[in-house]
């Protein structure tokens, strides 16, 4: 499936100037057609794996 930015945006929860930053600062990946620009589940996949901050576990007693 194809995302565009403002649908990508609305599902990670930001603003689509957000994602234009992320965008820009390659922190997720797009694709670029013309002057569309598109997200696959991949891109937005691989941009939340890259996300995941790790739960601190409590040292056994």
């Amino acid at each position: 499936m194809v995302y565009t930015k403002q649908e990508t945006a609305k599902l990670l929860g930001i603003a689509p100037v957000t994602l234009d930053r992320l965008r820009r600062r390659k922190s997720i990946s797009c694709r670029k057609i013309g002057s569309r620009v598109l997200f696959t589940q991949e891109d937005i996949d691989q941009f939340l794996d890259q996300s995941l901050i790790p739960s601190i576990q409590e040292a056994p007693l």
